[in-house]
């Protein structure tokens, strides 16, 4: 059987906040609760201890044991009380480690010690999934990006469907294939670039080459969200959102690299983690567009409508986007004053 290693919990609010007592009675229950299968696994011996990821308080136990090539783990401790908590375990054997996230929907997994690249590459596609559909700033910069290239299209379409000097006209909205697929373009173009410059600071960022403190980080992205919605009221850019959606996409990644900080990446399986949870970010941008298209090209079809759309969607993202910069900015300035 193998012997297993340092599994790895994320602090509670209790450990974090209240007095010695307390968060060692805190920290006690926890490690009570994390353990192998009695009925199939050797006696653990835990161990306690703080963690800290990305400036974020850990309360982390580790326990050696030995098991055999497949076990079940459960957890609920402290998620009866908060349903955002998550347990976040790495397994390690002489071979390899890998990753396992338990949630309140999912606090009882298989673990086997036999897992490998199959594994990781799952458990972070999912994660780049969940972060992209979660991850509210990112949305509402992409979205701000991908209103105006609709509008345009719809507006030339409308356009062509004047009558021309020569007396022939063209149903309003039905739009040629080679518009169709100059819009699809355009539109990949966005959601890819904006994948690729994240991939390379998130890259950089897990090599430990480049470390941006993480409050610096949130303000910059909020302060994104800010600039693409004031692009949607007052038009300042017109073309090659791609451009822009990489530029600032750099500082993105470094948001995604404090996410992928706190959940740890496998040592053995880092570049395949890595590119796993890029292609599942891309799989959530690209769920998005395919909800949303359908809806903004519905509405854009008349003209008034258009601008309606860009005008309170330009309202709602800049009002986000001052809210985040705003309460982000007290981080910073709550970071300057440590240097």
């Amino acid at each position: 059987s193998d012997p297993l290693s340092a599994t790895e919990i994320e602090g509670t609010s209790a450990a974090e906040n209240a007095g010695a007592g307390a968060g060692s009675a805190e920290y006690t229950r926890v490690a009570s609760t994390v353990g192998a299968d009695k009925n199939a696994c050797g006696p653990a011996t835990n161990t306690l201890m703080m963690d800290s990821r990305n400036d974020v308080p850990y309360a982390a136990v580790g326990f050696t044991t030995s098991c055999p090539p497949s076990f079940t783990l459960a957890y609920t401790a402290i998620m009866r009380e908060d349903s955002q908590h998550r347990l976040l375990v790495t397994l390690k054997t002489e071979a390899k480690s890998d990753s396992y996230i338990f949630t309140a929907t999912n606090g009882n997994q298989l673990i086997k010690t036999t897992n490998g690249l199959r594994h990781n590459i799952g458990v972070f596609f999912v994660q780049g999934i969940i972060h992209i559909l979660i991850g509210y700033d990112h949305i509402l910069f992409l979205l701000a990006l991908i209103i105006p290239c609709v509008v345009s299209y719809q507006s030339a379409q409308m356009q062509s469907s004047l009558p021309s000097h020569t007396g022939r006209s063209f149903q309003a909205g039905n739009a040629s294939r080679a518009d169709s697929r100059a819009l699809a373009t355009t539109l990949i173009k966005i959601v890819t670039a904006f994948t690729v410059a994240h991939s390379i600071t998130l890259f950089l960022a897990a090599q430990q080459m480049v470390d941006l403190p993480i409050s610096i980080v949130e303000t910059i992205i909020a302060i994104s969200v800010l600039v693409a919605g004031f692009n949607l009221i007052i038009p300042f850019y017109r073309d090659g959102y791609w451009l822009i959606a990489f530029a600032f996409g750099l500082i993105h990644g470094f948001g995604f690299a404090s996410v992928l900080g706190e959940v740890g990446l496998p040592s053995d399986d880092l570049v395949a983690s890595l590119l796993s949870f890029n292609v599942g970010v891309e799989a959530g941008q690209l769920a998005i567009l395919l909800l949303v298209l359908p809806l903004f090209l519905l509405i854009c079809r008349v003209e008034w409508r258009s601008q309606v759309l860009r005008l309170m969607a330009g309202i709602g993202i800049v009002s986000m986007g001052a809210f985040w910069t705003l309460s982000r900015s007290a981080d910073v300035m709550g970071y300057i004053r440590t240097i």
